[in-house]
């Protein structure tokens, strides 16, 4: 694995998530020199370094490997369904097929044994995620401001990026030629999360 690409890989998700090189050594158990040395791509990281990073960060390991060659030993072997799809756009009507009916699956290693993946369509969440893509959905893991969420309202299901405040939240677009939805007040009796977006499988 490229040293230097994990490295700035961390790095991303530690601005992201407001965490500090310090906050990350505590909660993983390594020394504060041996995490700058990694994030500066000084160090070789192994992969049960990269998993216990991930883990605190509550991220997906293959998301900081992304990009790189990995071992098939190393590849997931959890199958994850792809039963829905969603639109990253405007709000529309949820669809989900029955699970004997699913024809789908993808290999993502998650601990969450009620994640599943959806099929990105729409333009809105581009350039990061783009029409025909895979997103891992985690059920149970909480949303976090800055996080990746499929969620629901009135009935209506979207993908966007979320952000809390006080007494509002805004579900974000990447792509700038798309308006960001502001929820607040009674608006938000009808919202609800549905999950955090954990991975990603690129369209090739």
């Amino acid at each position: 694995m490229t040293t230097t690409f994990i490295g700035e890989k961390i790095n991303k998700y530690l601005k992201d998530k407001n965490f500090t090189q310090t906050k990350l050594a505590n909660k993983t158990g390594f020394s504060r020199n041996f995490i700058n040395m990694i994030l500066k791509g000084n160090r070789t990281a192994s992969l049960e370094t990269i998993r216990k990073i991930a883990e605190v960060l509550e991220i997906n390991y293959l998301s900081l490997i992304e990009g790189d060659n990995i071992a098939p030993a190393d590849m997931p072997t959890r199958k994850i369904p792809i039963i829905s799809y969603v639109q990253a756009g405007t709000w529309h009507e949820p669809y989900e097929i029955n699970k004997e009916d699913i024809d789908e699956w993808v290999g993502f290693d998650t601990n969450d044994p009620n994640a599943f993946g959806l099929r990105v369509i729409g333009k809105s969440m581009e350039p990061n995620f783009n029409e025909g893509d895979r997103i891992i959905i985690s059920p149970r893991m909480e949303p976090q401001s800055g996080d990746y969420v499929i969620v629901k309202y009135d009935g209506n299901v979207t993908f966007k990026k979320l952000k809390l405040y006080k007494e509002m939240l805004i579900l974000q677009p990447l792509n700038p030629d798309f308006e960001e939805i502001f929820l607040s007040g009674e608006q938000l009796k009808n919202f609800k999360e549905i999950g955090k977006v954990i991975g990603q499988i690129k369209r090739f």
